[in-house]
């Protein structure tokens, strides 16, 4: 019976969902995934610096150069970061402070994640969406949040487009205003590709659970042309939805074509893994051959009955380990000592997949005409990321 429901209710929020697919790329101009925003690894970086140490595409006859097409032009995003030691770096992941949440029994653990990140010195920050509540991103509170952020991770902040964020305001408002908000000023927007030691970050937006047609073939063009060894997605709604039967089925519910589409990018163009969040209680692993999902728990906390739908406060530290091909997530919960507010909860490891050409196909990419059974994905049971942490991999 209880199989049967979230079948059922997971069906209907698909069929809900399909008519967000026409306008979800309005207002975006060009190939936003095409652009590289890197992130500097070391030293200061001017305003507009191409690096050709790591060209935008691919020498080739679609890429001329000066004479057709030049490279598109890189934008750092702050002026010094810590540089990756070696082959090693690390980042904060954070998903849904929700700000101004007004339910009872909520608990925000703001200042105390502010002590986080001063104490890590990490060069990025990355939150999965939902910053704000009510969807007020004008929010006098969304804006200190960010600018405070911000100032504990040398500025760059790397932020996703949430459902709620798009209560009040449409995803191309949330553009406009990202410039201001997360941007200072720069040409940021809800979908975009960041670079920082030799991995690429693809922002994806799927704030209205899907995430179209247009973005799909947009973000097949540009990983055909990423330079970049590694690659990890970040969105805010879960793609692999409750194939464990857990709670995230309820929730969610991502046409089948796309996310089948969308698994078949990851496993044919190296993508590692996939950060999302959106579920609040998260903590919840899906492993492939190639590839995993891995769902965050939410910042703030909030006292509940229904215990399985809400966080307890949290935040991870993603270690990548390039030499030994690695990423290893740490999982922080909030406690109750005032002094050391974070304790680490778990340790889980994933493989870092290198993005080998030849494994890429050659040909342009075409719309499947199936969502299809050619690379039906590995059935995930087992991996629901309740069992604790993972064994490393041997060396």
């Amino acid at each position: 019976m209880r199989k049967m429901l979230i079948v059922a209710l997971s069906a209907l929020l698909a069929l809900s969902s399909c008519s967000y697919t026409s306008d979800i790329t309005t207002g975006i101009k060009d190939n936003p995934f095409l652009k590289t925003y890197q992130i500097p690894s070391e030293g200061p970086a001017k305003e507009g610096l191409f690096d050709p140490a790591e060209p935008e595409t691919p020498p080739d006859e679609e890429n001329p150069g000066e004479e057709g097409n030049p490279p598109v032009q890189q934008t750092p995003l702050q002026q010094e970061t810590p540089p990756a030691t070696g082959d090693q770096f690390s980042f904060v992941l954070f998903a849904d402070p929700h700000l101004g949440r007004k339910d009872s029994g909520v608990t925000q653990h703001t200042e105390d994640f502010y002590k986080f990140l001063e104490a890590g010195n990490y060069p990025f920050a990355v939150c999965l969406g939902d910053i704000i509540d009510a969807g007020d991103i004008y929010s006098q509170e969304a804006e200190d949040f960010v600018e405070a952020v911000g100032d504990r991770t040398h500025g760059n902040f790397i932020y996703v487009l949430g459902n709620h964020d798009i209560h009040k305001y449409t995803p191309s408002q949330w553009d406009e205003h990202y410039k201001v908000l997360v941007g200072d000023g720069r040409d940021v927007t809800r979908m975009m590709r960041y670079s920082y030691g030799g991995v690429s970050f693809y922002k994806l937006d799927n704030s209205t659970r899907v995430m179209g047609k247009e973005q799909m073939n947009m973000l097949e063009e540009a990983l055909r042309r990423d330079p970049n060894e590694y690659r990890i997605f970040l969105a805010h709604e879960v793609v692999t939805t409750g194939g464990a039967l857990d709670q995230t089925a309820i929730l969610f519910g991502m046409e089948a074509g796309e996310a089948m589409r969308l698994q078949r990018l990851m496993r044919n163009y190296g993508v590692s893994m996939i950060f999302t969040g959106h579920h609040h209680k998260g903590n919840i692993t899906y492993r492939f051959d190639d590839f995993a999902e891995f769902n965050a728990a939410a910042l703030h906390q909030r006292d509940m009955a229904f215990a399985d739908f809400e966080s307890q406060g949290c935040v991870y530290d993603v270690a990548i380990d390039m030499a030994a091909k690695r990423i290893t997530l740490t999982t922080y919960v909030h406690g109750d000592d005032a002094d050391n507010p974070w304790k680490e909860y778990r340790v889980d490891y994933f493989d870092l997949v290198s993005a080998d050409a030849s494994d890429v196909p050659d040909e342009e990419p075409e719309e499947p005409a199936d969502p299809g059974d050619d690379n039906p994905p590995t059935d995930p049971e087992g991996g629901d990321g309740n069992e604790g942490g993972n064994t490393p991999p041997e060396a």
